[in-house]
This record gives structure tokens, C-alpha cells and sequence, in this order.
């Protein structure tokens, strides 16, 4: 998955890995199985070996097994184990989204995201990037309770980067995200552009297109003739590390998170934060954002407003964003994930 997603899943591979390698005594010999056209094995801190074939290709039924022959476990950290996998095993699941919102999902990804919710009961050992993750799993009777751990991601060292430069003139508001319907992006737009805010700072959306993508980028150029919803699409981790440090507040009123990752680290880069009022941005941001419901168009503009026009509150926001970002770690993660392990000697 490292190949196929570097921004969600991937950036969670990445920065796993890494911190595995940077503890004292892990207990245990940890290799990377990287998909064979995946070019950033000199990069990577584990040892690597090449998978058999690509992940989700349709020969891993038959080749991932035998390859997978002299580990003692695998650790899958695409929501399930693939079929043919006999090793014990530990399956982490990053959301349920597409059980809670499947038509934001393209058809051929609802298909398999449901195929492996089902195959859930095969792992040893399960770990949920959130509670809020690990009690809809165990409400869907998809796992029992005593089999998950709840360990939570943390901010990405790659946008600790040399260079401090502004990215463009001037304040600025800033989303990121893939677009795609379950961020919320065309209501986020209608309430930005009817902000006071939207009339001195413009909103930056930076994200890849995803399902549905192009589509919404047409629906909020029509309704935003003025630009004051500007697109950059992917960025580098050095630009979005820039982005998040400089920007006036950020964004994110997506209908469902699994742990919401773009949250965290603006607040550790000092952008006051508004967010939906969900369960797995409750549990990341605590008291440290402005939480709205994200159908409440009237409500998001509040909110936008409110930040935008009282630098008391700004302020405060910065502050207890940054307190409650440094809550969060890849070292423990590392460590709590490696526990896991454990339980399947």
C-alpha cells in the first residue's frame, strides 16, 4: 500500500517503519515487504524485501502466501487480511467510512473495502487508529472488543523541513485532503464564500483528486466565481509543511474521519483549527478546535468568522492546538504497535 497511497495509508507505513527502527530494543526482527515496483527501498529504515506480487493484484491470492512462509506473523495495514495469508496475523483499520458514507466511495473500492471488513475475523490481533474506529467495529460485530488495540498515528516528521517561507502573499484559510465527497468540500465552499473572511484571505485546497474529484472541482468554481477557493492539488511534504505553519486556520469538515491526520498537524504547526463535530475529531483535537456540525453551512461560517476576527480566540486555538498535538508520538505508536506483536508469539 506504500505504493498506492502515499498520503493516507502510506504516510502511516512510512513513518511506522521509521520509528520502529529508531527504538533502543524492538524486540523483534521487523522486515518491510514492499510492493516490487516501489522504487523508495533505499529510503526506508527496516530492512526491505519485495512482495511477490502487488498488492491487490489478482495473483496475491496465490503468491502471498508461500511468500510470507518464513515470517512468524504479518502485519497488514490495509483494513484485512488478503486471501491465501495463513500466518498469524495483525490488521490495522484506519476507518469505516465506506460502511457509514458508501456513496463517496467509487464502486470498485466499496467492493473491496466490504469484502475485507468481512474478513476482519481472521486476523490474531486488530488495531484502530481511534476508539471511535474500534467502537464501530465492535457495534458491527466485525471484531470483538478484546482483540483490538487503539493506538493512535501522530504528526509526520517529513514536514519538519529546513525552509520557512511563506507560500503566497498574503493570509490565507487551508483544507487538506483528497477530494472526494466525504470531505465535505462543495458545503465547506458555499460556507466560505458567504464568510466575512472570504473577503480578505483566500481558501487553499490542497489534495489529489479522488473519487468524484473533478466533479467537485467544477461544482465549486461554478459557485465561487470570484476564485476565493483555490485549488493547488498534491504538494510536496515540504510545501504542506509551509502551508500548515503559515496559514490563518484550517479546515476540516469532513462527514467521517477515522483519526483525522491533517487536524493534528496543523495543530502542531500552530493553525487554529475548524472541525466537524465527529467522533474521531473529538478524539484528536479534544478541547483544541472549533467543532460544527458539518451539514450546518450557517454554523461552519460562524465558525470561520469567529477565528478569523478574534485574535484572543485565534490565539487561544494555537496554543492548545500545539499542547495537545505533542500528546501524540510515532515513538509510542511504534512501541504499542510492536506490543501487538508480541501477542501473537
Amino acid at each position: 500500500m506504500l505504493h498506492r497511497d502515499r498520503a493516507g495509508i502510506g504516510r502511516y507505513i512510512w513513518e511506522l517503519q521509521q520509528a520502529m527502527a529508531d527504538l533502543d530494543d524492538p524486540g523483534h526482527d521487523v522486515i518491510l515487504l514492499l510492493d516490487p515496483r516501489d522504487r523508495r527501498r533505499r529510503g526506508a529504515a527496516l530492512p526491505v524485501r519485495s512482495a511477490p506480487v502487488p498488492a491487490r493484484n489478482r495473483l496475491e491470492r496465490a503468491t502471498l502466501g508461500w511468500g510470507l512462509r518464513p515470517f512468524e506473523a504479518a502485519h497488514f495495514p490495509d483494513h484485512a487480511v488478503p486471501p491465501g495469508v495463513r500466518v498469524p496475523s495483525v490488521v490495522t483499520v484506519h476507518d469505516v467510512s465506506f460502511l457509514t458514507h458508501p456513496s463517496a466511495y467509487e464502486p470498485r473500492s466499496l467492493d473491496f473495502y466490504r469484502a475485507a471488513s468481512q474478513r476482519l475475523s481472521r486476523a490474531s490481533q486488530v488495531i484502530t487508529v481511534s476508539a471511535h474506529v474500534r467502537d464501530q467495529l465492535v457495534e458491527r460485530r466485525l471484531v470483538p472488543a478484546d482483540r483490538i488495540s487503539v493506538i493512535h498515528e501522530a504528526p509526520s516528521t517529513a514536514l519538519d523541513v529546513a525552509g520557512d517561507s511563506t507560500p503566497i502573499p498574503g493570509a490565507y484559510a487551508l483544507m487538506v485532503g483528497t477530494l472526494q465527497p466525504r470531505k465535505n468540500l462543495v458545503h465547506a465552499a458555499r460556507a466560505w464564500v458567504r464568510s466575512k473572511t472570504a473577503r480578505r484571505m483566500p481558501l487553499l485546497v490542497a489534495g489529489a483528486l479522488g473519487y468524484r474529484g473533478v466533479e467537485i472541482v467544477r461544482t465549486v468554481r461554478m459557485l465561487d466565481r470570484q476564485a476565493r477557493v483555490r485549488f493547488v492539488g498534491s504538494v510536496t511534504d515540504a510545501m504542506l509543511g509551509r502551508l500548515l505553519r503559515h496559514a490563518s486556520l484550517m479546515l476540516q469538515p469532513s462527514l467521517d474521519e477515522g483519526f483525522g491526520l491533517p487536524v493534528l498537524e496543523a495543530m502542531r504547526a500552530g493553525a487554529p483549527c475548524v472541525a466537524s463535530d465527529i467522533g474521531a475529531l473529538r478524539e484528536v483535537a479534544a478541547d483544541a478546535a472549533l467543532f460544527v456540525d458539518p451539514k450546518d453551512a450557517e454554523a461552519l461560517t460562524d465558525a470561520i468568522d469567529a477565528i478569523a476576527e478574534d485574535p484572543a480566540l485565534a490565539g487561544r486555538l494555537r496554543s492548545a492546538g500545539r499542547a495537545r498535538a505533542a500528546e501524540f508520538s510515532w515513538d509510542r505508536a511504534a512501541a504499542a504497535t510492536l506490543s501487538v506483536y508480541d501477542r501473537l508469539a
